[in-house]
């Protein structure tokens, strides 16, 4: 499933509060797992100027094995990832917008 703005917005610009709210108000109605992401720009896969974000299904529990190594150490991968646990009951767009800049730095 893609996710797209109206407008001039490329991929290559940083996520701003209304693609999380959009992101977010599909991720908090949906009844089964999914994970959100977005590809910036020709290093990270990037392959359509206009900007969206995709949403994928997932299995429950699909990163749990992967975020919680049993040495603590993070898995070895050919690019650069991030990542924040959500509490899904106490989250708003503006907290995430605040995570997304904090994990950029």
């Amino acid at each position: 499933m893609l996710i797209t703005s109206d407008g001039y917005q490329r991929q290559y610009e940083g996520l701003n509060l209304d693609d999380l709210k959009s992101v977010w108000s599909f991720l908090s109605a949906l009844d089964t797992d999914y994970v959100a992401f977005y590809n910036c720009g020709q290093d990270g896969g990037c392959s359509r100027l206009h900007k969206h974000l995709q949403l994928i299904p997932t299995p429950p529990n699909l990163f749990a094995s992967f975020l919680d190594s049993e040495d603590g150490q993070p898995p070895q991968v050919p690019f650069e990832w991030f990542y924040h646990r959500l509490n899904p009951h106490d989250s708003t767009p503006e907290r995430l917008l605040d995570i997304y800049y904090h994990l950029l730095e």
